[in-house]
């Protein structure tokens, strides 16, 4: 088996594993309870870069074919994370999602050297996966801005974030909720 799908695979198993399963931190919620929906209804597309563009590049691109992927979720994944430290892929997102809400699309990302810890996070870090069978990579998560503003305000409405550390909540949720999506119809 291939890099690429050694990496989609376990991006699967993670979702799988980790994200849809109950999570005894989160009021028995999934750690990301539209994950499965989206993984089971082939709304989710994952793209391995192995070299053929920069990350950021490869990033880029796949904005541009957001709409027309019609995915509720594309994931960008790469290998290469000593070509990007977490601050500078944190930098881009924050950044990006400035421009991009004009999209009406919205960045998310992970790095290895920056990750959840048990004793910051327990809610994503208390479980009993490992990530070990591959190689580190970082991703970059695109969703369309309104929907996830929308689902993330019916979350809160049902007491998901109840037991999110308060300082995590307004580092992710709170600055998506301050853009304004250019819905065009």
């Amino acid at each position: 088996m291939g890099r690429a799908k050694l990496i989609e695979n376990d991006v699967i198993d993670w979702c799988i594993n980790v994200l849809e399963k109950p999570n005894k931190h989160l009021n028995n919620f999934p750690a990301c309870p539209y994950a499965k929906t989206t993984r089971t209804r082939n709304r989710l597309k994952i793209k391995v870069n192995l070299r053929k563009y920069s990350f950021f590049q490869a990033v880029e691109r796949q904005i541009k074919l957001f709409p027309k992927e019609k995915k509720d979720l594309i994931v960008v994944a790469d290998p290469n994370v000593d070509d990007v430290s977490p601050y500078c892929i944190q930098y881009f997102v924050d950044t990006r999602n400035i421009a991009l809400q004009d999209e009406n699309l919205y960045l998310m990302c992970f790095h290895p050297d920056s990750p959840a810890t048990v004793e910051e996070h327990a809610f994503l870090a208390d479980n009993e996966w490992d990530s070990s069978q591959v190689e580190p990579y970082m991703i970059i998560f695109m969703q369309e801005l309104k929907l996830l503003q929308d689902a993330s305000n019916h979350l809160y409405k049902k007491g998901y974030y109840k037991n999110w550390p308060m300082d995590y909540y307004d580092e992710v949720v709170t600055p998506r909720q301050k853009l304004k999506p250019n819905i065009r119809r």
